[in-house]
């Protein structure tokens, strides 16, 4: 799998018969990338495996995120099959690229169960099942199917005392990681109304999918803990996303799937600032958003008290963006929304 570079926009990797042609079940249907495997070259197989084993597709073993969205979803025929197979086989994108940690992490969390097979090169499986993928026809990322929402619940911490209610923080991310500007003083106007503030990136996964399993309201700075969130999110479930780009139908379909809920609230962003060597990727953006409009969908919705926030001076986020140039040797300018 993955024998040499595939054109732009597409990727090598997938499943052949045993007369060597596209098992179509076995592309990987990616959000503006398409699976298109090379054609079969005789001789190439380099080992093989005896043993029934079970497809999880590709891989993507360095973006937490997209690993979340799109290398998760074939996983509701393991608790099906578990016991009927010795692994679950994946393919790198990249076959030179290293597997982040969280990555086996992820899979001990939810799949204790499970043996991975990663394959770098062809190989051989003497049996080989194959199931479709679980995802959004559109948005192609993981949804709450039925399948889905079982194969991860068995997974559910057990309820024990008074549920926490967080705010999930980007803050302390990066300074090359896009934000929202005068995040901390959302932190400390929701740690007036009893909000514990969390940094992710500074749990374990384990630790993360318990907090999750037993939070309250959660409220969000839009990222990709949201995509562990949905895995770990039940109806009894209440988030909230502060938007620092428009808003998002990834993270909307995906969590109502799991939730059966509309996300309330809207986006409140006023304008995007990216760092000029950036380009236009608003992923790194950093948004100006009106913190009297956040307010008030947090208030309208119950998740914050009827104490009225502090005033915000925007002149703040004049500052935070000179500051977060300086850092980076590269100012900010304006981008559209």
């Amino acid at each position: 799998m993955a024998k040499s570079q595939a054109s732009p926009g597409t990727f090598d990797g997938g499943v052949y018969d045993a007369n060597g042609q596209v098992v179509t079940r076995g592309l990987q249907l990616k959000a503006s990338y398409n699976n298109e495997p090379l054609p079969w070259e005789e001789g190439t197989i380099v080992s093989t495996i005896a043993g029934t084993h079970l497809f999880g597709g590709m891989l993507q073993a360095r973006h937490f995120g997209h690993f979340l969205t799109e290398s998760l979803s074939r996983m509701w025929a393991f608790k099906a099959l578990q016991n009927s197979v010795q692994s679950v086989v994946f393919y790198l994108r990249d076959i030179t690229e290293d597997v982040e940690p969280w990555v086996n992490e992820t899979f001990r969390e939810f799949f204790p169960e499970a043996n991975l097979t990663l394959v770098r090169a062809e190989t051989r499986f003497e049996t080989l099942i194959v199931p479709d993928q679980s995802i959004h026809p559109d948005y192609k990322q993981i949804v709450g199917t039925p399948l889905i929402r079982q194969a991860f619940s068995q997974a559910k911490f057990p309820y024990r005392g008074t549920r926490r209610d967080v705010y999930i923080s980007r803050s302390k991310l990066h300074v090359r990681d896009g934000g929202i500007l005068g995040e901390t003083h959302i932190e400390q106007m929701l740690q007036r109304d009893g909000y514990d503030i969390i940094y992710p990136e500074r749990l374990t996964i384990e630790q993360q999918v318990q907090l999750y399993r037993t939070s309250g309201r959660t409220i969000f700075a839009e990222g990709s803990a949201i995509h562990l969130f949905a895995l770990c999110a039940t109806p009894t479930h209440r988030p909230f996303i502060i938007w620092r780009r428009r808003v998002n139908g990834v993270f909307q379909d995906q969590l109502r799937s799991f939730t059966g809920k509309d996300l309330p609230g809207s986006a409140r962003v006023k304008e995007l600032w990216i760092a000029s060597k950036r380009g236009s990727d608003p992923v790194t953006a950093r948004a100006s958003v009106d913190m009297h409009g956040i307010e008030g969908d947090l208030r309208v919705n119950g998740f914050i008290s009827d104490q009225p926030w502090d005033e915000y001076d925007t002149k703040r986020d004049d500052e935070e963006l000179r500051e977060l140039g300086k850092l980076r040797n590269d100012p900010y300018l304006p981008h559209p929304v």
